[in-house]
């Protein structure tokens, strides 16, 4: 029996879709503005932002800490801005299954072609993890609007980084494994993290929606959704490959701190 439904396959598929059309979307964004606009530097020093954020699951639980810095872009209000920032992540699960990660292995093919085929299922293999503990540094890209001097909505994702944690035991459970017998396997966090779109993907990415509310001048309440890749390299080459992502959307609360910020009318 295979270890992952095809109906869970379907909505992963969906999921990964979703993000890759949105990360293409803010690179399309960043491509068409030649240039910031010249603000004051009392404006730019006050577009840094320093955030801390706990994301929550069934058996799992995801804390974040994280800076940015943002642009603004238009002449007077600028309520559209766009930065970049830096993020910790550390995941820790329980009895979590990962499923077989590598786009050649899951699709058959990789780059953009994933989106036109249709998942191999037999390549699917699961490793269970009693307690995965998951440990990202990542550069993100940011995108925040604000809708009044007290309110923001944004969406940020994890480019590029590395990852570390403790090696894990995990239960192997393969798609030709018919019995409840399971080979006990050893994995790590894979180190190198790079987004690359849906199944593409590589190693341990987040990113979050999120509404802000300023409730002082600079400090705010935050609130929102997470979209959290994390993903174990196994020691032993597995008829599934070596590669195991879990998927957690997770709901989270924080709080955002701005010690210069300046609020342009």
């Amino acid at each position: 029996m295979l270890a992952i439904s095809r109906s869970k396959i379907k909505m992963i598929k969906i999921k990964q879709l979703f993000m890759y059309k949105i990360f293409y979307f803010l690179v399309f964004i960043l491509s068409t503005i030649k240039c910031f606009p010249q603000v004051p530097a009392s404006v730019m020093k006050s577009n840094h932002f320093f955030d801390g954020a706990i994301s929550f699951g069934n058996k799992r639980i995801a804390p974040a800490i994280g800076w940015a810095h943002l642009h603004g872009i238009g002449k007077k209000k600028q309520k559209l801005k766009i930065g970049y920032g830096v993020r910790i992540t550390s995941f820790n699960g329980k009895n979590q299954d990962y499923i077989t990660a590598s786009a050649k292995v899951v699709k058959g093919v990789t780059g953009p072609a994933v989106f036109a085929k249709k998942p191999i299922l037999e390549n699917i293999d699961t490793l269970m993890l009693e307690r995965p503990q998951v440990n990202a540094i990542n550069l993100n890209l940011q995108l925040q609007y604000s809708f009044t001097n007290r309110f923001d909505v944004g969406f940020n994702i994890d480019l590029v980084g590395f990852s570390f944690g403790p090696s894990r035991s995990a239960i192997l459970k393969s798609s030709d494994r018919r019995t409840n017998l399971s080979s006990i396997q050893e994995a790590t966090p894979t180190s190198f993290n790079l987004l690359l779109g849906a199944d593409n993907d590589i190693g341990t990415l987040n990113s979050e929606f999120y509404g802000k509310y300023w409730i002082t001048k600079r400090i705010a309440i935050k609130g929102g959704f997470s979209h959290l890749f994390t993903e174990y390299t196994s020691k032993a080459d597995l008829p599934g490959g070596k590669r195991f992502r879990n998927i957690s959307n997770l709901i989270f609360v924080g709080v955002s701190f701005s010690p210069y910020r300046f609020i342009v009318e």
